[in-house]
């Protein structure tokens, strides 16, 4: 994850997660505080969903509502907001190409669905179109979307772009990468 070297290091900070696959920063300023993570779940299992499932259930987890003060004293809660984004592995009909119908079998239908189910339990909602390439395969080129950027309802606002750029896409590699624009202004 690269950070823009302009924004305040008093205004970021890298949330401690014991896992290869996740990464966290938290961005805090007038709009209350964002949780970034960035992951990767592997086509295989869903070893990554579940870590992120007990990180979220967690009470001691950094990202979670914590008080601060205002000017006149008065406390606050802060507003948690949730991006989640990377490639998380997983094809199904909400965010998929229509043409890739061979690819909604039950077996990963279900393993969408644990996913799925965090989405709605944390009330994330899908910023990047369905329907979108993320990837084109070396060997097939068979396009799909196995990576998505996902945020807290609350936020979805302040995105003011989330699309792929397919003209920059780096040499020998199948992913195109995300452009995604958040408008928090922070310090």
């Amino acid at each position: 994850m690269l950070i823009n070297k302009k924004l305040s290091k008093n205004r970021w900070h890298v949330i401690p997660i014991h896992s290869s696959n996740i990464m966290v920063i938290e961005l805090t300023g007038n709009f209350s505080k964002v949780c970034i993570y960035n992951i990767y779940n592997p086509c295989n299992h869903n070893s990554t969903i579940y870590f992120l499932e007990r990180h979220m259930q967690s009470e001691n987890h950094e990202c979670q509502n914590h008080p601060r003060q205002l000017a006149q004293g008065e406390e606050e809660l802060y507003n948690e907001n949730t991006i989640w984004l990377g490639n998380f592995n997983r094809h199904h009909p909400l965010w998929e190409l229509t043409s890739n119908n061979h690819l909604f079998t039950a077996v990963n239908l279900d393993a969408a669905g644990l996913l799925i189910n965090l989405l709605a339990l944390y009330n994330l909602v899908q910023v990047l179109p369905q329907g979108i390439a993320t990837l084109e395969a070396l060997v097939t080129k068979n396009l799909t979307h196995p990576d998505n950027v996902f945020c807290s309802s609350q936020l979805q606002h302040a995105f003011t772009m989330c699309n792929v750029k397919y003209s920059l896409r780096p040499v020998i590699t199948d992913h195109f990468p995300i452009i995604s624009s958040i408008d928090l202004t922070p310090d």
